[in-house]
């Protein structure tokens, strides 16, 4: 029989994954099963590149960071374990330990690592801490710890000499600070039980007037203090200033600055005016002397907007932030964001910057604030969507950019584009039933969501909990090269022979050598990347799928498919596969082997009779899989309606 006396059923775009409703309402031009495969502009599916070795960790993957310190060809790779340890790749080693910590957010700032743990479990204490990886002879330039600090304990005595000077006649009341290798000047002490400000007694000396003022005993500071910094009254006042004037060197006075630069000297003698106290030091009361970092609901993390560094995770729906051109100073009475709190597990998950405008996210619930040029806590917050957020679980970072002004978000109701505004509907339109499943199975536990704004593909994987959340075994990727929009988007699902622990797109020189910019999948015992021209993950074929929408001649009627004609280059053997109406019954002609001969299209015959067909292709590629260009299916009726038994 010609296969001209059959109709011909021609698929020459292939626009990925469509799971939405029955099997049947799949496009002509889409796929209910997408499995390892990516697009071109051309409308053509293929085999996905394969994925490499990226570094060898010897621990489980949970997370992904690269601390760059300002210079982003210098980064250290940190991933945690997700058993209380955070490792730095250039070592090897562990850079920090803290119970029950299960996961971290980070951010590059100032050129200092930020690091923020997130607990399993509610702790009373959990603070940030700041790391510079910049190493000198060796050594790094700030070794992690506790961001910011408490201000010194008591003990410190002051006096009047004999030694000539200017003090103005009455009471001084003294104070010190600890100034640190990150340039962070604490709370002021003396205080009988640190970080308390309300304990705070000061060192009180009267002067006769035409005397120098000697400090001794002055607290040193911990770890990591470099010099302290001295605060003193006006005469018979409250209110401190820094301190200036001149130091006696045991011969001759010099100019004094009012800081001692060094951690070791204890004893000094100072001579000052009133008049050289301009600079009022009575802010320093008021510093969060703790950061807290994320606690609540395995939630935690940090942006920065207008020069300010925001945390959030520790306190529930509480935002502390950062005065300009800092990473560590808090006031702790104006220098926070209070967003609406029912205290029912609603919390601030993640948030991001548009449009000049700071937006915080909830699971449902979308806030906004603007910088008015006040302080923080004066900053209007405004709801601007109460029915759509972000899902915040463990592993859940800021939301994405896929490219300027716009975020995205993961909700249980898809995978939206924010533009300020939430934009309907979600990118997931057309694989709303995968989506749901996700959500059933998974609770969209350990959401990550990281974009390739070059290539313009989106990574989602749910990598699950540490309370036992169950994760999902493959990435969900989009290709948004012919629209970021729910029509324009195609999806596939990638899997791998590997765990899926994390995902980061991550310009980083990693174990091999490589500095380049690739998605890197956090694993158990390592980091592998992706990349144009591997074959392979690692050696195990990529097991690639791709089926037609379930074509049929008469709608209703009993037909008869013989022939199937395709433009498909390939490089390894091929499956064919044929699927009746509902998946009925299965039946697998003889595929394609290689090698593929070039310059004509491929044709396989059989005898397929069914309502309707469809056709998969398959392959475990180890050679580079095939590119799928155009398929046709030939078929015709066979009877009007299915005989009746």
């Amino acid at each position: 029989m010609s296969i001209a006396s059959y109709q011909q059923i021609s698929i020459n775009q292939f626009k990925g994954l469509y799971l939405r409703g029955l099997n049947d309402e799949c496009p002509p031009d889409h796929s209910p099963v997408c499995q390892n495969m990516k697009f071109n502009r051309r409308g053509e599916a293929m085999t996905r590149d394969g994925s490499t070795l990226s570094l060898t960790t010897g621990h489980a993957n949970k997370r992904q960071f690269v601390a760059n310190f300002g210079h982003s060809d210098l980064g250290i790779m940190l991933t945690c374990d997700g058993a209380g340890n955070i490792y730095r790749s250039d070592t090897g080693g562990i850079l920090l330990t803290v119970a029950n910590m299960v996961d971290f957010a980070a951010i590059n700032v100032f050129s200092w690592c930020l690091i923020s743990p997130i607990l399993s479990t509610p702790s009373g204490s959990n603070p940030v801490y700041i790391w510079s990886g910049l190493q000198v002879m060796g050594v790094d330039a700030v070794p992690i710890r506790v961001a910011a600090g408490a201000g010194p304990g008591t003990g410190m005595t002051g006096s009047e000499p004999g030694t000539a000077g200017d003090c103005d006649i009455g009471v001084h009341q003294f104070a010190v600070s600890f100034i640190t290798n990150t340039g962070y000047t604490t709370q002021p002490g003396p205080m009988t039980a640190p970080p308390d400000e309300s304990t705070f007694v000061s060192v009180k000396v009267t002067s006769t007037g035409s005397k120098a003022i000697t400090l001794a005993s002055i607290p040193l500071g911990p770890s990591g203090t470099v010099a302290r910094q001295i605060l003193v009254t006006q005469a018979d006042q409250d209110l401190f200033f820094y301190a200036g004037g001149r130091l006696w060197t045991g011969s001759a006075y010099i100019p004094w600055d009012g800081v001692i630069h060094d951690n070791t000297t204890t004893t000094i003698t100072i001579s000052f005016f009133d008049t050289d106290l301009a600079v009022s030091g009575d802010s320093l009361f008021d510093l969060l002397p703790v950061i807290p970092g994320g606690t609540f609901s395995l939630i935690g993390g940090m942006t920065t907007y207008h020069g300010r560094v925001f945390y959030w995770g520790g306190e529930f729906n509480l935002i502390r932030v950062t005065v300009p051109g800092s990473a560590e100073t808090i006031d702790n009475v104006a220098g926070f964001i209070q967003l609406p709190d029912q205290f029912d597990g609603n919390d601030v998950t993640c948030s991001c910057t548009l449009q000049d405008s700071l937006y915080f996210f909830k699971a449902t619930g979308v806030f906004v604030v603007v910088d008015s040029g006040s302080d923080p806590n004066t900053w209007i917050v405004v709801l601007l969507d109460a029915g759509a957020g972000c899902v915040g679980t463990t592993s859940l970072g800021i939301p994405e950019t896929p490219q300027n002004q716009t975020a995205l978000l993961t909700d249980f109701g898809g995978l939206y584009l924010f533009t300020g505004s939430v934009q309907q509907p979600p990118l997931t339109w057309k694989i709303d039933d995968l989506w749901k499943t996700l959500w059933g199975t998974t609770n969209l536990a350990g959401t990550m969501v990281t974009v390739d704004p070059y290539n313009k593909l989106i990574y989602v994987a749910q990598t699950g909990n540490a309370l036992g959340v169950p994760g999902y075994p493959a990435i969900l990727v989009g290709d948004y090269n012919d629209g970021l929009d729910s029509d324009n988007i195609k999806w596939s699902l990638w899997s791998f022979p590997y765990t899926i622990n994390s995902i980061l797109m991550a310009f980083f020189q990693d174990g091999v050598g490589d500095l380049n910019f690739r998605l890197r999948i956090g694993s158990n015992t390592a980091i592998y990347k992706t990349a144009p021209g591997l074959l392979s993950d690692s050696g195990s074929a990529i097991v690639c799928v791709w089926r037609s929408f379930y074509s049929s001649t008469g709608l209703g009627s009993l037909n008869i498919f013989r022939y199937i004609r395709a433009r498909l280059p390939f490089f390894d053997n091929l499956k064919i596969t044929l699927f009746a109406q509902d998946d009925a019954f299965i039946q697998q002609p003889p595929g394609f082997t290689v090698p593929y001969a070039p310059g004509r299209d491929l044709v396989r015959e059989f005898n397929f009779m069914d309502e309707k067909c469809a056709v998969q292709i398959c392959c475990n590629a180890l050679n580079g899989g095939f590119t799928l260009q155009r398929l046709d299916i030939f078929g015709k009726i066979r009877f009007n309606m299915r005989p009746q038994v």
